[in-house]
């Protein structure tokens, strides 16, 4: 009797875990990283929706931090990004409302790295920011 009751309390749990929703839980892989954009697939997988809120770019040149950050907007407006779902995003630099090149050196560095910061949110009001790397192209 007592082994029964005791499956019957893991089975009733597991099913109620079944009914409790997760928050967005973004994740960021860097696509591409060039002059002029900068591709992000963003991973939902939590079990409600999220978005990208902020994307900054630093660049690191033979060991040095180039600049202050360069913000980056998305080039189709900004995408929630679903529970359990993946969205392939192009970011861009913008001046006076036009793509411009992103600040990456064109000569005399060897090894030139973008850190791209990205901060994400979930609609139950929380955020946190993550940090990705990829080469400079």
């Amino acid at each position: 009797g007592a082994i029964v009751a005791v499956m019957t309390l893991v089975s009733t749990s597991i099913s109620l875990r079944g009914l409790i929703s997760s928050p967005a839980n973004l994740k960021v892989i860097p696509l591409a990283c060039e002059k002029e954009s900068v591709e992000l697939a963003v991973s939902n997988l939590g079990d409600k929706p999220g978005m990208v809120r902020r994307v900054a770019v630093h660049i690191m040149a033979d060991g040095r931090l180039l600049q202050n950050e360069a913000i980056l907007t998305a080039k189709s407006g900004e995408k929630i990004v679903k529970p359990h779902e993946t969205e392939k995003i192009e970011y861009v630099m913008l001046s006076s409302g036009l793509p411009i090149p992103l600040p990456i050196p064109s000569v005399g560095v060897e090894k030139c790295t973008m850190i791209i910061a990205v901060q994400v949110v979930d609609f139950e009001g929380g955020d946190s920011e993550l940090e990705v790397k990829c080469p400079c192209l």
